[in-house]
């Protein structure tokens, strides 16, 4: 954390700590991993966790927007136990004025929070969407210079990185009080996040073996709604009208079927989102080694897994590929790795389950 002071007194100038997320496909992964508390509390809930995710065409959304996300993805900040959480709700932001949010907000920073919200990228001038169509995202602030007149913040930028910024305070103001979606719950509503070691949070093994059973057992629920498809959470899986289309190995089934829309721009993020994760993998099963739950070698998990991220990386790059040149022999090559990527993944998760037996 940095602190600098003027003559007065003052604070001009704070930032709160942050690192390179290991999980940053989208910004609510990328704002949390990185401002977690690197200890045992959260490598006991993060490796526990993040083994299931699936396709959703949320009906809220105009635009009926596919994502692939983890499971338990709405309301992702409130389940993270190492870190406090807060709102700060419409109806008391709405009534401050622009200087008065503006001073609210370092005042947030000052008092050791890190704040998340979203943003219209429309209003911001270091955006490649500035003054073009509304794109809302949110954005993690972890810091300001009162004398560049800044924030510093974090969130999926230019191009879908998520990297670190500096937005002008004006600018972070103005594409706060733009929006006015109905797209959107809690549109307007700050999230005030710190970190909090209060709390006990204990690796639980046989959870993380059911995950995984459950990953192996489950494909694709291509056109069926979301009721009944997860015996952990039956009924309600986030917002209402949500659509499954895909999760867990069936996921592997949707990335193919992206590359059937050869004559348009194949979104990349779906395919990034597979490759991190099985890098987080290799994260895991090291943890697992670590911990004493895994008594013997590891190196051949490890060779699996480090073979699975290639490939994966490979595909990712290929896409990429693809989008640069439209050079459509490309795409049976993708094909034939994505399962192949398959295959090697069923294979390691069945070895890791032996392995932990």
């Amino acid at each position: 954390m940095t602190n600098k002071i003027n003559l007065t007194g003052d604070v001009f100038l704070k930032l709160l700590n942050v690192k390179n997320p290991i999980l940053s496909t989208f910004p609510e992964y990328g704002s949390v991993f990185s401002i977690i508390p690197q200890n045992e509390l959260s490598e006991n809930w993060m490796y526990s966790n993040f083994v299931q995710y699936y396709v959703k065409r949320n009906n809220l959304f105009l635009s009926g927007e596919e994502l692939l996300i983890y499971r338990n993805h709405v309301n992702f900040l409130s389940h993270v136990p190492t870190l406090q959480h807060y709102k700060v709700c419409e109806d008391i932001l709405i009534k401050l004025t622009d200087k008065s949010l503006l001073d609210t907000l370092i005042h947030f920073i000052d008092e050791e929070f890190y704040i998340i919200l979203l943003l219209d990228r429309s209003f911001i001038s270091q955006s490649i969407n500035y003054k073009k169509s509304p794109l809302v995202h949110l954005t993690l602030i972890y810091g300001y210079d009162e004398k560049k007149r800044v924030f510093y913040i974090a969130d999926n930028n230019n191009y879908g990185k998520y990297d670190f910024m500096q937005y002008n305070f004006d600018d972070v103001i103005n594409a706060f009080r733009a929006m006015n979606y109905n797209d959107f719950r809690d549109t307007k509503t700050i999230n005030l996040v710190r970190p909090f070691n209060h709390i006990y949070y204990s690796f639980d093994l046989k959870y993380l073996i059911k995950e995984f059973n459950f990953y192996l057992e489950s494909y694709d629920f291509k056109n069926t709604y979301l009721k009944n498809w997860n015996p952990y959470n039956p009924l309600n899986y986030g917002h209402d009208k949500e659509f499954i289309e895909y999760y867990n190995l069936g996921v592997y089934e949707y990335l193919k079927e992206l590359l059937g829309c050869e004559d348009k721009y194949i979104g990349i993020q779906p395919f990034h989102f597979i490759w991190e994760n099985k890098k987080f993998m290799l994260r895991r099963i090291e943890f697992l080694k670590n911990r004493g739950y895994i008594l013997a070698s590891i190196s051949d998990l490890i060779w699996q897994c480090k073979n699975l991220i290639n490939e994966t990386q490979t595909i990712l790059n290929l896409v990429v590929k693809f989008n640069l040149t439209n050079n459509k022999a490309l795409l049976p090559n993708i094909i034939n790795k994505i399962d192949v990527a398959k295959e090697g993944e069923v294979k390691l998760i069945e070895n890791l389950m032996k392995a932990l037996n």
